[in-house]
């Protein structure tokens, strides 16, 4: 919503709605990466920006529901994929409706996305650490534990490039006593910890080979590493073939023109690669090609701007995004931050990221 709230005079109604009603709060200089930088240092004081802080302040939030809940006996609700919201909540609202009066009755935790800022550590040529900061869409911590047997299986069997193989297709493993965790409130170092203590229950002497499947998450491959060496147990990481897939058609289009039939027998040639056992291999093309195509590394896709724009203050330089950029289709992604910022009376001072965008 931006702007105040719309002003009415004489409606008079009843709003039912059992899944969620959205307010939606704008703040101005919070919506570009440069900004929120500011934010953790100019508002609340600390010497760098960091997601720690944000890991800080999202803590709080969390306590400060539970403490909201616990202190007025408000239940605290769990949905489940395939869970109906009324009916999952209907008991509640029967026991509020027979009070008479207007209240909280549960507090719903669900998994859905969320556009948040999300932070990448860079470091700079002195050796210190900076951050930066772009939206991204962040969902739940998830983390199962299952039994497995392996099954044995052959690129075809995954990836079948006709009927006969189709046909002729080897089944996969079937997971077998399953236990699944889910938070929004917990980070993913605290899941991927339930995760080890449930697999180190059922497997104390590490008899049996732990496999870690995960969809490429850098920050999850991380903790998951960490985890598993202060345990001092071998896990082998495998990435998502789904993943792999999605990574490989991103990847299609920064050497196809979009809809381009071939970009098809492309991925498929690479994800036959993958499954042959030569990710390194395709890695290394995909790099090559992307240096002969002058694609910048580390951010395939489309094309990347340097822009470098004087405003009168970092409202004027969201607006500006606002209006050329964050309307047009052909942005995929914008970033902003100050080079240099000057304050009334005194000289220019130096900052250290500049303003990009991506199309």
């Amino acid at each position: 919503m931006i702007g105040p709230p719309p002003k009415f005079h004489g409606v008079r109604g009843i709003l039912e709605c059992l899944d969620r009603v959205y307010l939606n709060g704008y703040v101005p200089n919070l919506q570009v990466g440069g900004q929120v930088a500011s934010f953790m240092t100019a508002h609340l004081g600390y010497p760098i920006p960091s997601p720690a802080i944000m890991e800080k302040m999202g803590t709080a939030f969390r306590r400060a529901v539970r403490g909201f809940a616990d202190t007025n006996h408000i239940p605290v609700v769990r949905f489940h994929k395939g869970d109906r919201k009324i009916d999952v909540m209907g008991r509640y609202l029967s026991a509020q409706a027979a009070t008479g009066r207007s209240g909280v009755v549960a507090i719903g935790v669900a998994q859905e996305y969320q556009n948040v800022f999300m932070a990448t550590r860079r470091e700079r040529s002195n050796g210190y650490p900076w951050f930066s900061f772009t939206k991204a869409d962040r969902m739940a911590e998830v983390g199962a534990v299952y039994d497995a047997t392996p099954a044995p299986r052959t690129p075809a069997d995954i990836l079948p490039g006709n009927h006969t193989q189709r046909r002729d297709a080897s089944p996969g493993p079937a997971a077998r006593n399953k236990w699944l965790t889910a938070s929004v409130v917990d980070d993913a170092a605290t899941v991927v910890s339930q995760i080890f203590d449930e697999a180190a229950r059922r497997d104390p002497d590490h008899a049996r080979a732990w496999v870690a499947l995960v969809d490429g998450n850098n920050h999850q491959i991380d903790r998951i590493q960490a985890e598993a060496h202060a345990r001092k147990v071998a896990v082998p990481i495998i990435i998502d073939f789904v993943h792999v897939l999605e990574y490989l058609w991103k990847a299609a289009w920064s050497f196809h023109p979009e809809g381009d039939p071939a970009a098809e027998a492309w991925v498929r040639r690479h994800a036959q690669t993958v499954l042959a056992g030569g990710a390194t291999r395709v890695a290394g093309t995909l790099r090559r090609a992307a240096t002969r195509a002058g694609l910048e590394p580390g951010r395939p896709g489309g094309t990347d701007y340097l822009l470098h724009v004087a405003t009168a203050d970092t409202t004027a330089l969201h607006d500006f995004i606002l209006e050329y950029f964050a309307a047009s289709p052909a942005i995929q992604h914008a970033e902003t931050s100050l080079v240099f910022r000057h304050l009334r009376g005194t000289t220019c001072y130096p900052q250290t990221e500049s303003l990009s965008h991506r199309t």
